[in-house]
């Protein structure tokens, strides 16, 4: 999703689509790797679709009621959740999970406001941000603030 439409996603919805996400991410993950449904997944699903139904319909302008079908939701979960590909590391440890990984985990920070704020907060040029996917967009903000802090402490080394 590029960063302009989290940003109107959150407008027309005041959710955050980051966190959606994650959530929506983490519901399928326990569904399919451990084969446990959590007892709001239907709640879970039909809400981050509605939410996208919402994104899809204010931007192409088509008229959409509340009954969606399968397909639809398909389409939209789709559209709207590719990630980007991503240099591909060899990781031989073996993960084992126990309950307590598969219990919900609320928090209430809007990583999307966030990541908004932290541009605008750099003195960055925000509109040039905008039509690029949000893990793009957020790879950049760490790069730059690393090379920020890396430069930080070699001045502050020359200083001493």
């Amino acid at each position: 999703m590029k960063l302009r439409q989290a940003i109107r996603y959150y407008e027309l919805t005041g959710a955050d689509y980051l966190t959606d996400l994650k959530k929506f991410a983490e519901y399928q993950r326990a569904m399919f790797e451990f084969n446990h449904v959590y007892d709001d997944y239907t709640e879970v699903l039909a809400t981050f679709a509605t939410r996208l139904g919402q994104l899809y319909v204010d931007e192409s302008n088509e008229l959409k009621t509340d009954d969606m079908d399968f397909d639809d939701v398909h389409f939209l979960i789709k559209k709207y959740t590719q990630s980007v590909p991503k240099e591909e590391k060899e990781d031989n440890s073996v993960l084992e999970l126990s309950d307590n990984h598969l219990r919900k985990k609320v928090k209430g920070e809007n990583m999307t406001l966030n990541l908004v704020s932290s541009i605008i907060g750099s003195d960055i040029d925000l509109t040039q941000f905008l039509d690029m996917n949000i893990e793009v967009v957020s790879e950049i903000l760490e790069l730059s603030n690393e090379k920020k802090e890396k430069a930080r402490k070699k001045n502050k080394k020359k200083g001493l």
